[in-house]
């Protein structure tokens, strides 16, 4: 029995309301959320006990439970049809681990006290951890395995496997999150002048300069890496008034997928102008990941450490933003970060000396 059936390229998911079943359109051409699904197929289960039909799979009258890799091939298989395969090979992995160590003749065995012990294990590298290369999990790892965990057995608990979920008893694993440090003005002068020696020694093989060029822009006007690469001459604007022009990144190369205007800094604005008019086509600038990574390799080469790559001198653009008081609702937008949290947290770091400077300007 279905929960999700779609007509005239709209999806309907199926309501139980007074005893009586009807479809109800989500009202665009949407897909259902996760929220909307767990909610309908909760409804449906309940209306079906109600009239005395219960879930083959239930462990209920001395019956024999269902054994773990069913029910996981069972829940993987709705993720598929729901969200994307590469999530649900993520899931199975979690949760086929888990199963090896809680059990897997049926989910009685995944109790709280074992599954805290499965993560406090994974991350002290500790029993079936033992022995791994890098010392046990990080608290990201952790997390991602407990919320694998959760979603299975919330699911098994709609499905009238178990009666309640283990998972609200188990301890998140704690993720410790560092103040983001952004690069001093010396780190990013030796880090242009070491992106200025590779792109030398890749010019004497026959390749073009563009690490410092694409570096310039990026500190002149804190793009992403997949922005500056889509970036084309027809969006740049060399002659918009005394603002000193501005940059049109366009929603289809943005992480947020939106459009968005940034003015041109002066840095930005001489790298752009130091290209040959008869130049000025296409797009400004051709980047791979190897490049990405050549530019923290000059870096090492240099002995900078840590190295000064992309997301740095992106980090040093909000930063600077930041320090001259620019409004961080401003900030954000300039960084097409979709919460202001994201620039507060991660982008808009301060150096020391800037907090020492301020101070020293308090009138007490």
């Amino acid at each position: 029995m279905g929960l999700v059936r779609k007509a005239d390229g709209r999806y309907y998911v199926r309501v139980v309301a007074g005893g009586r079943q009807h479809w109800r359109s989500l009202g665009s051409r949407r897909r259902p959320r996760a929220r909307e699904l767990a909610r309908a197929e909760t409804a449906l289960w309940q209306e079906l006990e109600r009239r005395g039909f219960r879930h083959p799979g239930a462990a209920a009258g001395g019956g024999k439970p269902t054994p773990v890799t069913s029910l996981i091939d069972d829940f993987t298989a709705g993720i598929r049809a729901r969200r994307s395969q590469g999530h649900a090979v993520r899931l199975e992995g979690c949760l086929r681990l888990a199963a090896a160590h809680l059990g897997q003749e049926s989910l009685g065995t995944w109790t709280a006290p074992a599954i805290q012990k499965l993560l406090d294990d994974g991350m002290a590298g500790k029993g079936w951890a033992e022995g791994r290369s890098d010392g046990g999990w990080e608290a990201r790892t952790a997390i991602v395995y407990r919320q694998a965990i959760g979603q299975f057995l919330a699911w098994a608990v709609r499905r009238a496997e178990i009666a309640r979920n283990p998972i609200e008893a188990v301890e998140k694993p704690r993720l410790e999150i560092s103040l983001p440090v952004a690069p001093t003005e010396g780190q990013v002068e030796a880090a242009l002048a070491a992106y200025r020696s590779h792109d030398d020694r890749r010019a004497a093989r026959g390749h073009p300069r563009m690490i410092e060029f694409a570096a310039r822009l990026v500190l002149g006007l804190g793009l992403r890496l997949g922005e500056l690469c889509g970036l084309d001459w027809e969006d740049v604007d060399l002659k918009d008034g005394r603002e000193g022009g501005r940059v049109l990144v366009r929603a289809a190369t943005s992480k947020g997928r939106r459009d968005r205007v940034v003015p041109l800094t002066r840095t930005a604005r001489e790298a752009l102008e130091s290209v040959q008019p008869e130049r000025r086509r296409g797009r400004i600038v051709a980047l791979t990941d190897g490049d990405a990574r050549g530019a923290l390799k000059a870096c090492a080469r240099a002995g900078i450490s840590p190295g000064v790559g992309f997301q740095r001198l992106r980090q040093w653009y909000c930063s600077r933003l930041a320090m001259a008081k620019v409004p961080m609702p401003a900030v954000q937008g300039l960084a097409g970060h979709k919460d202001v949290t994201t620039t507060m947290r991660y982008y808009a770091a301060v150096t020391p000396q800037h907090v020492v400077d301020e101070i020293a300007r308090l009138p007490w």
